[in-house]
């Protein structure tokens, strides 16, 4: 009896070392485990990344230049936008001095007066675009040519240029110039055109300089 439970003895205690531990069960604070689970999140994200398309953003082309394009039109069409009518005074004191310019489009007026650059006043009024179209087409009609002024020897005097416009480009370039009371020049044709352009201006009292009072 005692030789057998002996014997019953030995096997369990043989069967009990063989017997291998159990797995160690999943510990989710780790260190291994979190670096896992980030490494698994992060490459969910990069693939969730790669498969969404990008929208492509289509952006509007720049809006035209319009004064560009205007000029361009009126260039290309033969029609005058701009006339520009200088003065130059004779050389007298600054004080007394009294240049200017007229510049006319179809739509406004402006005259700057100067004195040897210096500019004393700019003012600008509203042009009928009638009366601008009467002006070109009245311009044409005298159809002035680039005959340069003589100066026979005079100094001083007064000078007057015309420049007309078509777009950026100049189509006529005309002088004149008065020197010991005679007229030379393209623009010595076109007085009574002058005066319209003139009239067609601004009024500027910059023009009349106080004259000194005599002792």
């Amino acid at each position: 009896m005692n030789h057998r439970a002996s014997t019953l003895a030995l096997v369990l205690l043989m069967a009990s070392c063989s017997s291998e531990p159990p797995p160690p069960a999943h510990n989710a604070d780790s260190p291994t485990s979190a670096s896992a689970d980030v490494h698994s999140a992060t490459s969910a994200a990069a693939s969730a990344t790669a498969a969404e398309p990008v929208a492509s953003v289509e952006v509007p082309p720049p809006p035209p230049n319009t004064a560009t394009a205007t000029a361009t039109a009126a260039a290309s069409t033969g029609a005058v936008t701009k006339i520009e009518l200088r003065f130059r005074d004779s050389s007298v004191p600054p004080q007394y001095h009294r240049s200017y310019t007229i510049t006319l489009t179809p739509t406004k007026a402006r005259k700057v007066v100067d004195s040897y650059g210096d500019v004393i006043s700019d003012e600008e009024a509203a042009l009928d675009p009638k009366l601008f179209e009467k002006l070109v087409a009245d311009l044409k009609k005298l159809g002035l040519k680039d005959v340069p002024p003589k100066s026979d020897g005079c100094t001083g005097g007064t000078s007057r240029s015309l420049t007309v416009y078509e777009g950026s480009n100049k189509t006529v370039q005309v002088a004149s110039a008065k020197c010991g009371g005679k007229e030379t020049g393209s623009l010595a044709a076109a007085s009574a055109w002058i005066s319209e352009v003139e009239n067609a201006a601004p009024d500027s009292k910059a023009l009349k300089p106080s004259k000194p009072a005599k002792p």
